[in-house]
Formats: structure tokens, sequence, C-alpha cells
């Protein structure tokens, strides 16, 4: 199998030069251009929903840091964090990453986009699809950890892995899946 090469891994590995600014066990920061930074996970993860939440926030304490030190360093009035989760969100880079931009007043960048106000309707059945969504991952996460607490019996040899085909998705198909990590895996770049 042809391993798909990563830029981000390739500055991990030293591979690859980069400006770094902080870099301990779990993550790595370096200077993409003057008014940029961006935060990785030294283990590779395409999308956030991968990263484990220990992870994630070892880095998001890391950025936090960082982002304070160069607040200062550089004189900045403002920032934003920015995710790019998933190609249709703008992601170019198959690793997931937070990217810090530094502001000041009047530079030109403009993240405003238009916006529509919702109804009330349209509020309430968003409000209820996340909410359906977040007890169903408390009870997903409840019954993993039932079957973690419960003595595992001994397992047969696994039989032999068949080779994995890549399956395509239909944008209809992917609307109708429920779990929305499982959507997002299939759209992973």
């Amino acid at each position: 199998m042809v391993e798909k090469m990563c830029e981000y891994c390739d500055i991990i590995a030293q591979k690859k030069t980069a400006h770094v600014l902080y870099e301990d066990e779990q993550s790595l920061i370096f200077i993409k251009n003057p008014k940029q930074i961006i935060s990785i996970p030294k283990q590779h993860y395409i999308i956030m929903e991968q990263v484990p939440e220990e992870v994630l926030a070892h880095l998001f304490n890391a950025t936090s840091k960082i982002s304070s030190i160069l607040f200062e360093a550089l004189g900045a009035e403002g920032s934003n964090f920015i995710i790019h989760n998933g190609v249709a969100a703008g992601q170019t880079t198959d690793h997931f990453s937070v990217n810090t931009i530094f502001r000041a007043s009047n530079d030109g960048f403009n993240f405003a986009w238009p916006t529509t106000k919702p109804s009330q309707d349209e509020l309430l059945k968003n409000q209820e699809q996340i909410v359906n969504g977040l007890m169903q991952l408390n009870e997903k996460k409840e019954e993993e950890k039932k079957n973690e607490d419960k003595p595992k019996e001994p397992q047969e040899q696994e039989p032999e892995k068949k080779e994995r085909k890549e399956k395509r998705y239909s944008r209809e198909h992917v609307a109708e899946i429920e779990d929305y990590r499982i959507r997002q895996l299939i759209r992973m770049p």
C-alpha cells in the first residue's frame, strides 16, 4: 500500500523545514507567515473528530500559551482561531490543524459573511437535531464504558483480514447516515 504524503507529518519528521515556535511530545506549532501560526498534533489525524479529547485539550492549551506570547511580541490587537474541518470547510492539508491569525485594526481582513436570520422553527429543528445527536453520543459513551468494566472473554484468533476495497458514497447516502462522525469520516480528503 502506498502511503499518502502529509506536509505536516513531514515537518514533524523534519523532512521539511519550518520555523518551529514550540514542540513537545504531543504538539508542534510553527509560523506559516508573519501573521499566522499553525498548531498541529504530532500524531496524524485528518479531522477534529478523530483527535482524542486529551490531545485536543493539550493542543489548544499549547496554542493559547503561544498565542499569548505572540500577542505581546507582535503587538497584535486581536486574533482569530480557524479550524478547517473537512474539505467543505476549506481544509487543504490532510492533517488536523488550528490556524491562529494575528489581527490589527483596519488590517484589511474581513471574516464577515452574509447571514440570514433563521426562523424560530429552523432554530428549534436544528436544536432538536443537535440535542438528539448529543444524547446518542452520551448513550454510546456510557455503553462503551459499561463494556470496558465487564471482564473480557478470551477471543478466538481473528480470521485473515480481507483486502479493504474503497467504497464511494453518494451525497444522498451520506446525508442519510445519522452518526455525524461517520459522515465526516466518509467526507475526509
